[in-house]
């Protein structure tokens, strides 16, 4: 539990590190990250300016301690659950395989020997008849 958290919170963080440096591409790109620097500035915050260096610091950071965290809570849930299941009991899934062909049944021997029934079929059609319940 321990290998597969750590690497599902790894993942998550790195495709947030990478979405948010493409927005930060795009968003310079069209001016987004000057206009609101020039707008923090405009309401009395002097000198305001994005650094992209600390910014993706401090996301690395953040992005680390919630791999850490993730992690330890995966593994101490899976640690309750393995706990719990052994004084109650677990969750026991049981999957079957059936055969869903239709089968064929042997219709009985006619008691007059005759080739044909009484409704005019051949012993031999009898034979074929598929048995009740399946599909033809």
């Amino acid at each position: 539990m321990l290998k597969v958290s750590s690497l599902f919170f790894g993942s998550v963080v790195l495709v947030l590190l990478i979405a948010g440096v493409l927005l930060w591409a795009a968003g310079s790109a069209v001016g987004a990250v000057g206009g609101f620097e020039k707008f923090m500035s405009s309401i009395g915050f002097e000198n305001f300016t994005f650094s992209l260096g600390q910014l993706l610091r401090g996301f690395v950071a953040f992005g680390l301690v919630v791999v850490a965290l993730g992690t330890g809570f995966s593994v101490l849930m899976a640690v309750i659950y393995n706990l719990i299941s052994d004084v109650a009991g677990g969750i026991e899934l049981a999957v079957l395989e059936e055969d869903v062909r239709p089968v064929r049944v042997a219709a009985p021997a006619p008691a007059s020997g005759a080739a044909s029934g009484v409704d005019g079929r051949s012993a031999r059609a009898e034979e074929q008849q598929l048995a009740p319940g399946y599909p033809a």
